[in-house]
């Protein structure tokens, strides 16, 4: 993810000062910094931690605020950040005051209609105070001074980046917000059909005595397990910080580690839980599990994928 965000900013300037709100490990600062720029950042969460040990950059550990930095920054990049604000505009205001004349800022946000649209119900959280389309993004981000020349959406994130503009900042205006009733319309039936098919699934493995063990614990997988009970037996996740731990929805179901997925036999059934990374995790399971093993994926409808060969599972 922080790649593709830095792909859609490759045409920009290689030099300059660079601050991102929100920097989390610092990974995305070093790849900047990698391109020639003079970076800092500010995030409160331990993974600040991250960015000093591993990348040597000196993150300030606290929220973002005016008076945090003593110079101005000629890029402000914001990934994940807005939607948990609770005034986005008076917060846009805010970093205007840090930017350099002419300064950049660069966005990334959940694509609000793109969830809606897809039934994403799981991709909803109680932290997101907001949700954008395209039209309202740039709304917001025009009201707080700046001048928006370029967006991208796919993938379910909007990207966005704007300019600095030097005309002053009246008074607040308030931006239009979407018209939901279509978009909430399709969501409903979405989900509804989701629910219909994964029920189909869990009946199907139940029925045929499969082993069942889910590859993603994040909340894709609490929403399934919501929605079908799948008995499964273990959670699998690329990510090592899960591991030993357990989702609240399945507490007596262990996290583990893909490779645990090496040791199992015939009867096990792989579904794998998540829609953004469904591809590139049926690549890496095929690297990793037997002949014998069966596969499902869940878009854009639940089905049994092939062997290595090319030869469908037996089912």
């Amino acid at each position: 993810a922080a790649r593709c965000f830095a792909a859609f900013l490759s045409h920009l300037p290689t030099s300059g000062s660079l601050l991102e709100i929100g920097s989390g490990d610092g990974y995305f600062l070093n790849l900047m910094r990698s391109r020639g720029w003079q970076v800092a950042g500010c995030d409160p969460s331990p993974h600040s931690d991250i960015a000093a040990e591993k990348y040597r950059i000196n993150v300030a550990k606290e929220m973002f605020r005016p008076d945090l930095f003593s110079r101005k920054f000629d890029c402000v990049v914001m990934r994940h950040v807005l939607e948990h604000v609770l005034d986005p505009i008076s917060f846009l205001r805010s970093v205007r005051s840090v930017m350099a004349d002419n300064g950049l800022m660069a966005v990334e946000v959940p694509d609000g209609v793109h969830l809606l649209r897809n039934g994403m119900a799981w991709a909803f959280y109680h932290e997101h105070l907001s949700y954008f389309s395209v039209p309202s993004l740039r709304e917001v981000v025009r009201s707080a001074g700046f001048t928006v020349f370029r967006t991208r959406s796919g993938d379910g994130v909007i990207y966005l980046l704007a300019r600095r503009t030097h005309r002053p900042v009246g008074e607040r205006e308030v931006p239009r917000a979407l018209d939901c009733s279509r978009h909430v319309g399709v969501f409903t039936r979405r989900v509804s059909e989701l629910r219909r098919e994964w029920g189909e699934l869990a009946a199907r493995l139940v029925a045929d005595g499969s082993d069942i063990y889910l590859y993603g614990a994040g909340t894709h997988t609490t929403f399934l397990l919501h929605t079908t009970r799948l008995p499964a037996k273990m959670i699998v996740d690329s990510n090592r910080a899960l591991g030993g731990m357990r989702l609240a929805i399945a507490p007596e179901t262990d996290i583990g580690s893909p490779e645990n997925l090496r040791r199992l036999g015939r009867n096990a059934v792989v579904v794998v839980s998540t829609f953004s990374f469904q591809d590139e995790i049926v690549k890496n399971l095929r690297k990793i599990i037997t002949e014998s093993m069966r596969i499902v994926t869940l878009y854009p409808r639940w089905r049994f994928v092939k062997t290595k060969e090319g030869r469908p599972w037996s089912v």
